[in-house]
């Protein structure tokens, strides 16, 4: 059969990075990606707790959260997805 597309969730509160890194994303890993964009970690507990998700690349500066609190609240959501934290 045909593998499923890795689900990667995008949260970043800045919509033009969000946006150029969804489509560098996409160009890097055509067809083999499925990517959601949450602008906020209430969003992203969302999108956590109603669909399946691999990975999440998130910003540790988000509108409602910051730093460590939204490390915490993403691995109790999420305990089994990888997660790759930036912060500039």
């Amino acid at each position: 059969g045909t593998a499923r597309p890795l689900a990667l969730l995008l949260i970043e509160p800045a919509t033009g990075l969000a946006a150029r890194l969804h489509d560098q994303l996409l160009d890097l890993f055509p067809a083999s990606l499925d990517i959601g964009v949450a602008r906020s970690l209430r969003e992203a507990m969302h999108h956590l707790s109603t669909r399946h998700v691999d990975v999440v690349l998130m910003d540790l500066m988000l509108p409602d959260y910051k730093g460590v609190d939204a490390v915490r609240a993403v691995r109790l959501t999420a305990p089994a997805c990888a997660l790759i934290a930036l912060d500039a």
